[in-house]
């Protein structure tokens, strides 16, 4: 999977309490996560990044005065689902994560079916949550 991103050192970082930062007056229940396209080469010119393809459900974490909610990347609460996750989540500071649940094999791979399994048989200490942003 492919996004684009502007052309940063590799050792850039971005201060969120800075002067120019951009303040919210309300922070939104959901944001949009913004997709990836996948392709089956990356482009040859510069200023792409790619993500790593995990094999697991897209999730926002969001965390407001010591609760967190996921919601999957079409919106819906699946806090409940993802308990252990929002669980070990509360304490965080007031933030939105997106990043993807996986489950992960018996060689620490992700796998699809082990997330499902988990997910069914509500085993949700069993899953991982990857961050892509914050």
């Amino acid at each position: 999977m492919l996004a684009t991103r502007s052309a940063a050192p590799a050792d850039a970082v971005w201060r969120s309490n800075r002067a120019a930062a951009v303040r919210l007056k309300a922070v939104p229940v959901f944001i949009e996560p913004q997709l990836c396209k996948l392709v089956d080469r990356p482009p040859s010119e510069s200023g792409w990044a790619h993500e790593v393809k995990f094999d697991g459900y897209r999730a926002q974490l969001q965390v407001r005065g010591g609760r967190a909610t996921i919601r999957t990347r079409n919106g819906l609460d699946w806090t409940e689902r993802f308990e252990a996750l929002a669980a070990d989540a509360k304490d965080l500071p007031d933030c939105i994560i997106d990043g993807e649940v996986v489950a992960l094999d018996r060689k620490h791979m992700p796998s699809f079916a082990a997330l499902q399994a988990a997910l069914s048989e509500g085993r949700s200490e069993d899953l991982v949550f990857f961050v892509f942003d914050s």
